[in-house]
């Protein structure tokens, strides 16, 4: 094995507890507080000089890990897991973290810390190593990640697309797409209707429990209060449509609306995360090409599930920052490559991750322009220490936050 390009000569990782305002409701699920690991490393060059990379992720336990087991028991074991995998990266070659990142992910599959965890808690539990690594490994170099990414790893192979990494698709100012979780209010006096008045929100994500009947109700109400509006709509089941008749009645019910229904720009995880062909949920009273996109999310656990997703009823995917950069962009990659619809979202990023995803949205050619920012709605005061230093990136202007320009050096601006 030839010796490493930029070694790794130290990793740590470390916490930070982050108790939402309010809890995000979603189907089977309510979240009140996430923990964001950072991983910080080391890297050195030939000439013995050192270079900081930084990763992070939001370790959303409810989301990743649905279980009978109490959240200080999943949230201690995915903590465990980011310390051993930060331990893992030393020695690494931050020269090319794809390939780094492909031995960690095996590497710590096999763990005792990793017995019984679901795939895709295992990518969060990793991806703030990861990141770090390309943040190290590209400042080390001069280069922003992205730069970094297009030039150096024949893990890209077939899939190396130097164009989705072009200039010109960096946009200084991102749209946000806002969440409206289960239990959020759509009155007068709620937030939602301020956002979208007073801040221009024209973008909207609306969770549903997985009834159809209640589901269809509540996505009728929003249309009627702000569809005049302009907005665009994305339907989140977190799952929880088990059957997919209930999910037919849903769809079926929507389209009887046919100004709501144009309004719908895809429907994400609208089955389990154990359903890899989505088929049987594609009502026979909807033409396909009539359908809105289904998206992957929770599912979305190997790059290579991409190939051949359409022909298993799956026309897009959602990338995630949260699941480590080498994991979002070969997932970009290969969705862009086999023509799928993508978007990117959160999991109530804050500080240095909601930078990175903020990064990501302002640097790729989304299917979908806008991207999930919510840590504004429900954990603004963990925002703090960005607002003093990038308070653009936080502030809600017609509808969307400044980004600013492409990084020089590594992840971040």
């Amino acid at each position: 094995m030839p010796e490493p390009l930029l070694p790794v000569v130290r990793a740590k990782a470390r916490f930070t507890s982050v108790i939402l305002e309010h809890p995000l409701v979603i189907a089977g699920a309510a979240i009140d507080r996430v923990t964001m690991a950072l991983v910080d490393v080391l890297v050195r060059d030939s000439a013995g000089n050192t270079t900081r990379g930084r990763g992070a992720s939001m370790l959303s336990v409810p989301w990743a890990w649905p279980s009978s087991l109490s959240f200080e028991a999943r949230d201690r074991r995915m903590r465990e897991l980011v310390e051993t995998s930060a331990r893992l990266v030393v020695g690494s070659d931050a020269a090319d973290p794809f390939a780094a990142w492909e031995t960690l992910r095996r590497r710590a599959a096999v763990l005792p810390e990793a017995e019984g965890i679901p795939q895709v808690a295992l990518l969060l539990c990793i991806a703030a190593a990861d990141s770090s690594l390309h943040d190290g490994g590209a400042a080390a170099q001069g280069l922003s990640a992205l730069d970094f990414a297009s030039r150096q790893s024949p893990l890209l192979g077939s899939i190396a697309d130097a164009e989705a990494f072009a200039a010109k698709h960096h946009r200084t100012r991102v749209p946000v797409q806002r969440v409206v979780g289960l239990s959020d209010g759509i009155g007068d006096e709620d937030a939602l209707c301020r956002d979208i008045q007073e801040h221009g929100i024209r973008h909207l994500k609306i969770k549903l429990a997985g009834e159809a009947e209640s589901d269809a109700a509540r996505v009728t109400a929003i249309h009627d209060r702000f569809g005049s509006l302009g907005l665009t709509f994305a339907l989140d089941a977190n799952e929880g449509y088990r059957r997919p008749e209930e999910f037919h009645l849903l769809l079926d019910t929507l389209r009887s609306r046919e100004e709501l229904w144009r309004s719908i720009r895809y429907v994400e995880q609208p089955a389990p995360r154990t359903v890899h062909d989505i088929r049987p949920w594609h009502p026979d009273r909807i033409p396909a090409d009539l359908l809105p996109p289904l998206v992957l999310d929770e599912g979305h656990v190997d790059v290579d599930q991409l190939r051949g997703a359409g022909e298993r009823g799956w026309s897009g995917v959602a990338i995630k920052a949260s699941k480590g950069q080498s994991f979002a962009i070969l997932s970009f990659l290969h969705a862009r490559a086999a023509g799928l619809f993508t978007v990117l979202q959160d999991l109530t990023t804050v500080d240095l991750a909601l930078e990175h995803s903020a990064g990501l949205a302002a640097a790729l050619p989304f299917t979908y322009r806008a991207f999930e920012c919510n840590s504004l709605q429900y954990a603004p005061g963990a925002n703090d220490r960005l607002r003093r230093r990038r308070p653009d990136m936080l502030r809600l202007q017609d509808g969307s936050v400044a980004v600013g320009p492409t990084p020089l050096r590594g992840l971040y601006v």
